[in-house]
């Protein structure tokens, strides 16, 4: 259950990243162009989640823990995302857009997981 609860809520924060950024451009903001937005970023996040095994509940049991392999896993899954938005738009990767979503995400995925582990060892 807890693996469960790690991917939603990690989805549900490249959901937030991708209506950020929306609202951010003054682009017209749905449900649809939110995820359109971050499903290249949030599949290499699934991706590199899975290799790196960020899925597993002890790797989000205490909040630094936690907020060290989102911050890996974010890494190698921006590179990836990058990557695949770049393919999808047939677009090349814009430096300063690669730099913000680097650091956007960092404290987006970084604050979710620290939340969480701070809950689960506070009913431990």
């Amino acid at each position: 259950m807890q693996q469960v609860i790690l991917v939603v809520g990690d989805l549900l924060a490249f959901l937030f990243f991708g209506a950020l950024g929306r609202a951010s451009h003054e682009l017209e903001l749905s449900l649809a162009t939110a995820i359109g937005a971050a499903y290249p970023f949030a599949l290499g996040w699934l991706v590199m989640g899975l290799i790196l095994g960020t899925f597993r509940p002890e790797r989000a049991v205490r909040p630094l823990e936690a907020v060290k392999w989102a911050w890996l896993t974010w890494v190698a899954a921006w590179v990836v995302g990058h990557f695949l938005r770049s393919l999808i738009l047939q677009r090349p990767i814009m430096l300063s857009f690669a730099l913000v979503t680097l650091g956007t995400n960092l404290v987006i995925l970084g604050l979710w997981r620290a939340a969480y582990a701070w809950l689960v060892g506070r009913k431990a």
